[in-house]
């Protein structure tokens, strides 16, 4: 009962602590967010996103892989981690890249990032489009006009993912795609929450 009590005790005496932490860790991040270089505006699905010249993200390649190892393979030093994202990691860019392109490093592929503008969620731009057609016969036609890659369509629904090739701006493609007057819609497709199993 007494080792219950000083528990009990011990507990009620750090919860403050925790919140006070709790609070730290949500204002340095909001600081955070709030240093970060702004971009062109995009909207997908009724979210509004601004593109981060500043942030970039590159995927781990290899488990148990840490940020450290891998922001020194694109060659940035560990003061520049932002945040995990699933097996991404985002990172301050010293290249500054005033265009969302999609490029290749020594640790892969290098993607760039959105702040979505209501949640202050930073997403990873992934190089695809999501794509809705008029008529599914123009799936290899819009790919070869536009320079994509098929990666995935889904006729019942009208819908086509496309990848765009590293070196271009993700942005300018989906508006350029989406223009196309065989294209209902496009839009990039942005990963912003991670789903993390039990």
């Amino acid at each position: 009962m007494k080792n219950r009590m000083i528990a009990a005790c011990m507990l009620l005496f750090s919860l403050p602590c925790i919140a006070q932490m709790a609070v730290s860790s949500a204002e340095q991040r909001a600081a955070l967010i709030h240093s970060l270089e702004r971009g062109r505006v995009t909207n997908v699905n009724g979210e509004q996103y601004q593109h981060l010249p500043g942030v970039l993200a590159v995927e781990r390649q290899r488990h148990g892989q840490s940020a450290d190892q891998l922001l020194a393979l694109v060659g940035a030093d560990s003061g520049a981690f932002i945040e995990n994202k699933g097996e991404f990691v985002l990172f301050r860019s010293s290249r500054g890249w005033q265009t969302a392109t999609l490029s290749t490093s020594g640790a892969g592929v290098v993607y760039p990032a959105v702040l979505n503008t209501r949640t202050n969620t930073i997403g990873l731009l992934l190089g695809t489009l999501e794509v809705k057609l008029n008529n599914m016969s123009n799936v290899e036609a819009i790919a070869t006009a536009h320079s994509l890659e098929l990666v995935k369509a889904f006729p019942h629904l009208g819908t086509v993912y496309y990848r765009v090739k590293a070196g271009s701006d993700v942005l300018d493609a989906a508006a350029v795609v989406g223009s196309d007057s065989r294209v209902v819609s496009a839009n990039p497709e942005i990963l912003e929450s991670v789903q993390v199993p039990f």
